[in-house]
């Protein structure tokens, strides 16, 4: 409100009306700190102190930050906050699996039995975790950084969730239909088309957390359950549960499954911070509970494919891809 005496003795009144949100209000105040205050010391918050966009669990109580610069959000990194698990539990999974690609590429291919394009596929499919626990860990660093960023970054973690799910079905689909070249390109087109589009809406969408279970999460759910179809097939193509490939692999591919039941299990539901309140919020809630079956049900993805290369290598192709008629006539 400005005041001003005219000639005559009367006075005008002016009233400059700004809508400042919290954010630009934030940023204001900071950028007219002095640069010796601009290193205050980060403040975990409570769950009413943040805005909006980061109120994502309303069981957890305490441990937020919020509006942090970059150079912050990677000192929080090393704070105790609500994501300090998020963001180490996939950043060091991050690093084993880079271990885990190396010695995988350092190890001759001929020592277990490996085709130069098995030794692609396991490579790609490492890459494809690592980009995976790298877009979940950056997200859960700078969610906090802005609204804007929180937008981007939960965008490029649904995109890695994606690039990780490739991860799982470029490994499954080469060795489980390796007696099957035909079946093999079919599934790996339809595979890799469904995650692209996948991609393409979750990157489009830029959705907050809340929309995300909504919208993208059924996708998601859609594009993992149709690994049950090409499962199916494969178990009819290799002359059903006797075979000795299946009866020694479905239980794998079943316990995979479980894995990822269960992590979505804790993610949808919320537990246990549901039952206790406020009890959970650094440590042991369902986001930490998710990230750990996720890297668990790479792991043993990983774990899979090296048990099916040394199955093969214990036998002749040509006996193991032997097969009726019937259940190996493919379409010409």
């Amino acid at each position: 409100e400005y005041k001003h005496a005219g000639r005559n003795g009367s006075s005008r009144c002016l009233i400059l009306d700004v809508e400042v949100n919290e954010e630009d209000l934030f940023r204001l105040k900071r950028c007219s700190l002095p640069a010796s205050c601009q290193g205050d010391p980060i403040v975990v918050r409570r769950l009413d102190d943040v805005p909006h966009f980061l109120q994502h669990n309303a069981y957890l109580r305490n441990g937020y930050t919020s509006y942090l610069t970059a150079f912050q959000c990677l000192k929080s990194m090393f704070l105790w906050t609500n994501e300090t698990v998020n963001i180490w539990s996939h950043l060091l999974a991050f690093f084993l699996f880079f271990v885990l690609m190396l010695m995988d590429l350092c190890e001759p291919v001929w020592l277990r039995g490996e085709q130069r394009s098995d030794r692609v596929v396991t490579a790609a499919s490492l890459l494809c975790f690592q980009a995976c626990m790298l877009l979940s860990a950056g997200y859960h660093t700078f969610r906090c950084h802005s609204q804007r960023a929180f937008k981007r970054w939960l965008a490029l973690d649904q995109a890695g969730i994606c690039v990780g799910i490739v991860g799982c079905y470029l490994p499954a689909v080469h060795f489980g239909f390796r007696c099957h070249p035909y079946w093999r390109q079919v599934y790996m087109c339809i595979c890799c088309s469904l995650c692209a589009a996948v991609l393409y809406f979750s990157l489009r969408l830029r959705t907050s957390s809340r929309a995300f279970r909504r919208i993208v999460l059924p996708m998601y759910c859609c594009l993992v359950g149709y690994g049950l179809l090409p499962t199916l097939h494969w178990v009819h193509l290799c002359g059903g549960i006797s075979s000795p490939l299946v009866s020694h692999f479905l239980p794998k591919v079943l316990a995979l499954y479980a894995i990822g039941l269960l992590g979505f299990g804790f993610y949808v539901s919320q537990f246990p911070e549901r039952c206790l309140p406020g009890r959970f919020d650094f440590a042991g809630h369902s986001h930490n509970h998710w990230h750990l079956c996720v890297v668990l049900g790479m792991l043993w993805m990983r774990h899979c494919w090296s048990d099916l290369l040394l199955f093969w290598s214990r036998q002749t192709e040509a006996l193991l891809c032997h097969q009726p008629p019937l259940l190996a006539a493919e379409p010409r």
